[in-house]
C-alpha cells in the first residue's frame, strides 16, 4: 500500500510539474495560437437562423437560459466580450477570474450553436482556461505586476496531470465510440467508408493526400487503420500514469493528426494546443532565458500593448460583423488568416496546413529531441 500511495502522490504532484515561467509561456501561447492561427469563435451568425431550427438538445444547458433564439443584441455583447477577454488573458488581468468566465462566455456560445444542430468539437477551447486557471498559468508575464507571486508546486502539478488525464479521457471515449459503431468487427470498414463519403460527397475534402489514397482499393490496408486508430486512442488513458509515456503518446497523437488532416482533410488544432502543455518546458525555458527571450516577453507584456491588441480584435469583430456581414452566414472562426482570404483567391486552408505542419514538427522535435537526449545521457552516466 505504500508504494501504491507514494506512487500516486509522484503522479499527482510531480512527474506532471512544470514552473510559473513555463504556464505563463503557455498562456500566452494558447492565445496566440487561437488569435493568430485559429480564429476567435463568433457566434452572431445564429441570429440569420430560421426560428424553427433552433432547438436545443436535451442536455443542452442552453435549454436553462435560452430555450428561445437570443436577440441580436445579446450575441454581439457575447462576441465583443469573447474578444476582449480573450486579450485579457494574453497580458494576464485578474487571469484566474478572466480564464474563467472566458470558459463560461464560450460555454454559452458552443451551446447556442449546438441548438441550431452545428455540433463541433470545440471542448478543448471551453475547458482549457477553466482548469488552467488554478494551474498558475498567471504567475509570470502579467501586468498584475503588484499581485503577490507565488509557485504552488503541488498544484502546478496535479492541474497539469488533470489536462492530461482530460486529454486521455477525450481519446479513449472516441475510441469508445468507434468500438461500439463496429470498428472492430472484421466485416465492417469504418475508415474506409469514412474517408470515401468525405471524399466522394463533402465539398472541399479532395485536397492534399486524399487524391493517392482514394485509389487505394485494398481493405485490408483500410482495416488495418481501424484497429490502428482504435487501440491508440484507446491506451491513451493508461499512458497517462507515466510522463514519459504519455509525451511519446503526444508525439504519436501529433503524427496521427497530421495524417488525418492530409488524407480526411479533418483540422486538429485543439488538440495540438493541448499537446503543447506536455513538451520538455525545462529545458524551453533554460534555452530561452540563456537567449535573453523570455526578459523580452516580459517586456513586451505592458498596457500600451494590451490597448493595440485589444483594439485591433474589436475593430476585426467589428468588420466582419457589420461590414463583410455575409462572411458570417454560417460558423465562422475570425482571425487574420479569414481576413487575408477575403482579399485573395489563395486557398486559406493551404496556409493552414503548413502552418500546422510546421506547428506539427515543432512540437515532434521539442518532445523527440528531448527524450531521446535524455535517454543517452542515462546510458552514458550508467557506463
Amino acid at each position: 500500500m505504500g508504494r501504491v500511495k507514494d506512487f500516486y502522490k509522484s503522479l499527482l504532484f510531480h512527474q506532471y510539474y512544470i514552473s510559473n515561467e513555463a504556464l505563463g509561456l503557455y498562456r500566452i501561447l494558447f492565445v496566440l495560437v487561437y488569435i493568430v492561427l485559429l480564429g476567435i469563435p463568433s457566434f452572431s451568425w445564429i441570429q440569420s437562423v430560421p426560428d424553427i431550427f433552433y432547438m436545443p438538445q436535451k442536455f443542452n444547458i442552453a435549454r436553462i437560459y435560452a430555450l428561445e433564439k437570443p436577440s441580436e443584441i445579446i450575441l454581439l455583447i457575447l462576441d465583443f466580450a469573447i474578444c476582449i477577454f480573450f486579450a485579457l488573458i494574453l497580458f494576464g488581468i485578474r487571469t484566474r477570474k478572466v480564464s474563467i468566465i472566458l470558459s463560461l462566455l464560450l460555454l454559452a456560445g458552443y451551446s447556442l450553436k449546438f441548438s441550431t444542430g452545428k455540433i463541433g468539437h470545440n471542448i478543448f477551447l471551453v475547458i482549457t482556461p477553466f482548469v488552467m486557471a488554478f494551474s498558475g498559468w498567471g504567475n509570470q508575464f502579467t501586468l498584475d505586476r503588484n499581485e503577490k507571486v507565488t509557485e504552488n508546486f503541488q498544484r502546478n502539478a496535479y492541474i497539469v496531470f488533470l489536462m492530461a488525464f482530460i486529454l486521455g479521457f477525450a481519446m479513449s471515449t472516441s475510441a469508445a465510440s468507434k468500438i461500439l459503431g463496429g470498428w472492430l468487427d472484421p466485416e465492417q470498414y469504418g475508415t474506409f467508408y469514412h474517408f470515401q463519403f468525405r471524399y466522394n460527397f463533402w465539398v472541399d475534402k479532395q485536397s492534399f493526400l486524399a487524391p493517392l489514397f482514394a485509389k487505394i482499393n485494398n481493405l485490408s490496408f483500410w482495416k488495418s487503420l481501424d484497429y490502428i486508430t482504435v487501440f491508440f486512442e484507446l491506451l491513451f488513458l493508461p499512458a497517462v500514469l507515466n510522463k514519459k509515456l504519455f509525451q511519446y503518446f503526444c508525439v504519436a497523437a501529433v503524427i496521427f493528426h497530421l495524417a488525418t488532416y492530409m488524407i480526411f482533410n479533418i483540422p486538429y488544432v485543439n488538440n495540438l494546443i493541448i499537446y503543447l502543455l506536455f513538451i520538455p518546458w525545462e529545458k524551453l525555458i533554460d534555452y530561452l532565458s540563456q537567449k535573453d527571450i523570455l526578459k523580452i516577453v516580459n517586456r513586451l507584456i505592458n498596457w500600451k500593448n494590451l490597448f493595440i491588441v485589444a483594439s485591433y480584435l474589436l475593430i476585426q469583430e467589428f468588420l466582419f460583423i457589420f461590414i463583410w456581414n455575409t462572411n458570417l452566414s454560417e460558423d465562422k472562426l475570425i482571425s487574420p488568416l479569414s481576413f487575408l482570404s477575403l482579399f485573395t483567391s489563395y486557398d486559406i486552408r493551404d496556409w493552414r496546413a503548413w502552418i500546422l505542419l510546421s506547428l506539427s514538427l515543432t512540437v515532434i522535435l521539442l518532445l523527440v529531441g528531448v527524450l531521446v537526449k535524455q535517454k543517452i545521457y542515462r546510458k552514458k552516466s550508467s557506463t
